[in-house]
């Protein structure tokens, strides 16, 4: 108990304050919504975290997840006057969460802090409060999912903690099998907005004369300008525009897919999308930025386009659908075989325990001198 409160008495009144601030500065309901949540330290659970008021629990989110996710509970139902606070507090927010939080407008909202001088002063503050005391250098070790980040980092100089980097991994229960045979269509399926560059394919795939059609699969603030586009330029009987489908009914779709489509224009970590592509043995038509660089071997897994650049993606993506049969199979076995290597679940578990062990003996070893 004394050890949780100690950390609350002496994070909470800062986030208050700048809560507080923004509140004065910006009333709105927007804001009194967002702050009341982010004081809770517990958005990362919502449906959508990209809360646009302060972004405080996103910054410390990796600081506190472990005390959050399981101690924190033992914590909150220390007594019963905290358990009944908590249950209260815990019916708010459901109550918030499906009013508003749930709700397409605030899901489909790009986080931007451009036009608000509030936000941008207050964000200032509170890297600035991170930077001098030292916060970042409480972590014992960073883990990046790609160099890219990794390097970015250490560039950054914002702790002195060692970082490294481990690539991100699919499911435990994730299947490696490549799916050979397929249907006459390229796909993309992800958010509808515009870091993800869809227009980018649209148009690249306007400028081509092949027969396999366009397959879109999502949701997202771009959803009109894309279905424009499609009419616009007549491409109605070329181009399908489907709004968001999970679960088996996708993983069909996937892996009847001759060539998926990832056309980031934004700095990709681990691209959870181009991982469950390639898991499928299915060739990705990638940007050439960030994360993606590393997931997708050009011309081996896959191939590389210079990002916003129709011209390019229209090249690339004729390289994956000339391949005769006998090179998409060959190819595809190596994506498989690729996936398998790099995000298996049970390998990622068993190097991330034994970091734990190291720091762990590491940091008894110094305790005990």
């Amino acid at each position: 108990d004394a050890f949780y409160s100690k950390r609350y008495k002496r994070t909470v009144p800062f986030f208050a304050l700048l809560i507080l601030l923004n509140c004065v500065i910006e009333f709105t309901p927007k804001t009194v919504c967002e702050g009341l949540m982010e004081i809770t330290m517990l958005f990362g659970f919502l449906p959508n975290n990209t809360l646009s008021t302060i972004g405080v629990a996103w910054t410390l989110g990796a600081i506190f997840a472990f005390y959050i996710i399981f101690p924190f509970i033992v914590f909150l139902l220390y007594s019963p006057k905290r358990g009944i606070v908590s249950f209260v507090i815990s019916l708010v927010i459901t109550y918030m969460c499906q009013c508003y939080f749930m709700t397409e407008r605030f899901v489909t909202e790009n986080f931007v802090m451009k036009g608000s001088l509030a936000k941008s002063v207050l964000a200032y503050t509170e890297a600035q409060f991170l930077r001098y005391g030292h916060y970042y250098d409480k972590i014992d070790l960073y883990i990046a999912e790609c160099n890219f980040y990794k390097n970015l980092v250490e560039k950054a100089h914002f702790t002195h903690s060692p970082i490294i980097k481990m690539n991100n991994f699919l499911p435990i229960n994730q299947e490696y099998k490549a799916y050979y045979e397929h249907d006459n269509y390229i796909l993309y399926f992800g958010r509808y907005a515009r870091e993800k560059g869809v227009l980018t394919i649209l148009k690249a795939y306007a400028k081509m004369h092949c027969d396999e059609k366009l397959v879109l699969v999502g949701k997202g603030s771009e959803e009109e300008r894309i279905k424009n586009f499609v009419k616009e330029h007549n491409l109605e009987g070329r181009v399908q525009v489907n709004g968001a489908i999970f679960g088996e009914e996708m993983d069909r779709i996937i892996e009847r897919a001759k060539v998926v489509l990832v056309p980031s224009e934004w700095y990709e970590n681990g691209a959870f999308v181009a991982l469950q592509a390639l898991a499928k043995g299915k060739i990705v038509v990638a940007s050439d930025i960030a994360g993606l660089s590393e997931i997708v071997q050009d011309g081996e897994t896959g191939y590389l386009a210079e990002p916003g650049n129709p011209d390019s993606f229209a090249i690339a993506i004729q390289k994956a659908l000339n391949l005769t049969e006998t090179e998409y199979r060959n190819m595809s076995a190596r994506i498989v075989a690729y996936a398998k290597k790099r995000c298996d679940a049970e390998n990622y578990i068993e190097k991330l325990c034994k970091i734990y062990e190291e720091l762990i003996n590491g940091k008894q070893h110094k305790e005990n001198g």
